[in-house]
């Protein structure tokens, strides 16, 4: 399994990238391809982490700059154990309501 990046969220777990994960978000989510780094940061530099419906974490970060116009662009990923994890997708939104409507577990100071 080709690791395409790293990423370290905020309580200090390890997040893989593999290239496979990333053909699944170039090909499902084409918006956000431009951005690998952005997703990386998105999960280092969260302005939130929101849960998911099936255990799954969402990092959550603002850009005015995208070329998609002003989202928040939203890094979904699963944790293996308390110190590890992989990244699942990636995408853009308008709705934070509807991303984080499962309840913020963090929120950045």
């Amino acid at each position: 399994m080709q690791l395409i990046g790293k990423a370290r969220s905020p309580d200090g777990a390890i997040l893989r990238l593999t290239e496979r994960c990333w053909k699944h978000i170039a090909t499902e989510h084409p918006e956000v391809k431009p951005y690998l780094t952005r997703i990386l940061r998105t999960v280092e530099e969260p302005d939130l982490i929101a849960s998911g419906a099936t255990g799954e974490l969402k990092a959550i970060k603002w850009f005015e700059d995208l070329h998609v116009g002003s989202k928040h662009l939203v890094v979904v990923y699963r944790k293996t154990n308390g110190k590890e994890g992989f990244i699942v997708t990636a995408y853009v939104t308008s709705d934070l309501e509807r991303v984080s409507r499962r309840g913020v577990l963090w929120r950045k100071s």
